[in-house]
């Protein structure tokens, strides 16, 4: 009866999403949820495709060289590429992506909501209706044409997370500390950090109201302690595992570049010639920064050894010995 009960909402909840985005799902239109003019069109769209086009090329983005004079982009949380549900943007054309993906998401907060209030033995019929509302309540649904991304990613796990609360409380259950792991882990992968703390707060008073009444407090203390400890472990493996199997990726590049100062562009040398610049600058495998002489420049190469020019700009063109460089921008598609 249980299961019978929890397939015929499972139909509810998907049949509701699927009616609310139906236009949008079903149609050859390059159609994206959300309002011009707001993050997503202004944001989210390009940094989309900039970071899963690269990781469909097998390379991850760890620098967008597209703003200012180029910023970190795995490193800010709101990339999310190793976010697993959006790995949707590698099969599927970019509207349709984004748009089954918040489609998606709506649908597990449903979903977790029901299988929260179900275990503390509400009513099916109540389960229900407070998934609905929680699926289309302005808190949460209000992101949709806002065109906030992550904030509708990261959202959806924070009920997973009681559950996972609940259930360790009750059973006693190293199982439940490893779907709070999970949930509290692809909350970080999400890329929204504001919703990790706002949950991370409400579930430590949570947890306080909770252990009020209960056994073995120091036990379901560690327990709980144990479920962001793990995750924020994991979350860090994942990372280092990303940056680690691309750095291996692009070991063989050998290529060494230098900022010659008498010269009005950036060069490469012969590789027995190659030589850092004096002056005040670091060089890496794979991101040559040169700061000098009144002047900035980035160079970033392939895996081929092939240099390309991403941006650089001459700050003060009267000092003597400044290199002069064209800014240029690779094509659509380019590997970065």
């Amino acid at each position: 009866m249980r299961e019978k009960t929890f397939l015929l909402a499972l139909l509810v909840l998907f049949g509701l999403t699927l009616l609310m985005f139906v236009d949008v799902l079903f149609t050859s239109k390059e159609v994206i949820l959300s309002q011009l003019g707001t993050d997503l069109s202004s944001q989210f769209v390009y940094w989309r495709e900039f970071g899963f086009s690269q990781l469909g090329q097998g390379n991850l983005a760890l620098w967008n060289p597209h703003i200012f004079s180029g910023m970190p982009y795995f490193g800010g949380f709101q990339s999310a590429l190793l976010y697993p549900p959006n790995w949707v943007y590698l099969v599927l054309p970019l509207a349709k992506a984004i748009n089954v993906s918040i489609a998606l998401h709506v649908f597990l907060a449903g979903l977790f909501i029901y299988l929260w209030t179900f275990h503390r033995g509400l009513h099916p019929a109540a389960c229900l209706l407070s998934s609905i509302l929680f699926m289309f309540s302005g808190p949460y649904f209000l992101h949709v044409s806002a065109g906030h991304l992550p904030n509708l990613c990261a959202m959806v796990w924070a009920p997973l997370l009681f559950l996972a609360i609940d259930g360790l409380l009750q059973e006693r259950s190293f199982t439940w500390c490893l779907m709070g792991m999970f949930a509290i882990t692809m909350q970080i992968l999400a890329g929204h950090p504001q919703y990790v703390f706002y949950t991370a707060i409400a579930a430590g008073l949570y947890s306080g109201l909770r252990l009020i009444r209960a056994r073995e407090r120091p036990r379901l203390v560690l327990g709980l302690g144990s479920m962001y400890v793990g995750a924020a472990a994991l979350a860090a493996i994942i990372h280092k595992f990303g940056v680690s199997v691309d750095f291996l990726r692009k070991f063989r590049a050998e290529s060494v570049f230098r900022c010659d100062y008498k010269a009005s562009k950036l060069v490469e040398p012969n590789r027995d010639e190659a030589r850092a610049p004096s002056g005040n600058s670091s060089a890496r495998r794979g991101l040559y920064i040169c700061v000098g002489a009144g002047s900035q420049g980035t160079v970033r190469w392939d895996t081929d050894g092939a240099s390309v020019m991403r941006r650089a700009f001459v700050r003060d063109k009267t000092m003597p010995g400044a290199p002069r460089c064209d800014e240029k921008f690779p094509e659509p598609g380019h590997r970065f």
